[in-house]
This record gives structure tokens, C-alpha cells and sequence, in this order.
């Protein structure tokens, strides 16, 4: 059975989206998420040795300097934004767009401005890069994906980010 995954690249910053195709657990084709003239750098065409080397467990959830700062995705907002949305420290947040949505435990700090808000995109159970824009600037054909406008309210989902990360096989 052929399955396709969406998923994150981790190689840089810049969060590009790509699918994965599947076959018998292994990756067999990376293309570039929405087709047509996007493009993979050539670390990102690489994923299928980078996932099936038996030393990859590398990522944000295995470093353990990162995994001393949080062992779940997170959104930073700021003290403002927060009573406004209605959201206490460690709430689950809905981050949501015309996109799509996700959820992110929250964390609030005066590190980011009224109005600005940061997630990171290392956790697989809150892709925030599904909620931001993909267009891509035209001179250095890199995607926006940093500057999305986004709607911010306390989840009310039966589900919640901790039930989420199990499914991603995290405890």
C-alpha cells in the first residue's frame, strides 16, 4: 500500500512543506508540497537517507539541551494578546488561518510584541506550517512562511496537545 504523508523538512529554518511517499514504512519519493514550480533543495531531496540512517534521532525532541526547555510545541504571545484571547499560561490554543489550524500549548511573555506571536515548527503534533502562507518572494524564491496573519482562541477541542503528541509516538 502506497500511503502520501505531509510533512515538515527539518533541515532549516525556512519550514518547507513536502510529501512523502510511503511504501512498506518506507519513504520512496520527496516532492515539494502544492506541485507545479516549487521546488526542494537538495538537502531536503535527501530525507529518504536521512530517515532510514539508524543515527537520525537527532531531531528537537532528542537534543537534550531543547528537551530541557520543553518536551511540547508552544506558542509564545504576549501578556496582552493573552487576557484578550482568554488564555492562561499552559492553556491549549487554537492557532488558526484560512489555511488551516492547529494546537499549541501556551506560553506567556513579554519576548514577543502585542500583536506578534511565535511557534515553532519542530513538533510534529502541531504543524504550524500548516496554518501560514507558502507564497514565495519573488527575488529569493524562499516562502513567507514567518509573516501569517493567524486567529487565536482557547481550544475547546475534546482533544488536547498531550493526546495529540501520543499519536506522534511521544509521551
Amino acid at each position: 500500500m502506497v500511503k502520501e504523508t505531509l510533512t515538515v523538512c527539518p533541515y532549516c529554518g525556512a519550514g518547507c512543506l513536502m510529501v512523502l511517499t510511503v511504501k512498506d514504512n518506507r519513504i520512496i519519493k520527496v516532492s515539494p508540497f502544492m506541485g507545479g514550480d516549487r521546488f526542494l533543495c537538495p538537502k531536503a531531496l535527501k530525507i529518504i537517507d536521512f530517515v532510514h540512517n539508524p543515527v537520525r534521532l537527532t531531531k528537537a525532541r532528542h537534543v537534550p539541551y531543547l528537551k530541557q526547555r520543553t518536551d511540547r510545541a508552544y506558542l509564545q504571545i504576549n501578556p496582552e494578546d493573552a487576557a484578550r484571547c482568554g488564555l492562561s499560561e499552559g492553556d491549549d490554543a487554537e492557532v488558526s488561518s484560512r489555511r488551516g489550524k492547529v494546537m499549541l500549548a501556551t506560553n506567556i511573555t513579554t519576548d514577543v510584541p502585542h500583536g506578534i506571536v511565535f511557534a515553532p515548527f519542530h513538533f510534529c503534533e502541531s504543524p504550524i506550517n500548516f496554518v501560514t502562507n507558502n507564497a514565495l518572494d519573488p527575488e529569493s524564491k524562499t516562502p513567507g512562511y514567518k509573516v501569517s496573519a493567524v486567529r487565536i482562541k482557547k481550544s475547546d477541542a475534546g482533544e488536547t496537545l498531550k493526546d495529540k503528541a501520543k499519536e506522534c509516538g511521544y509521551k
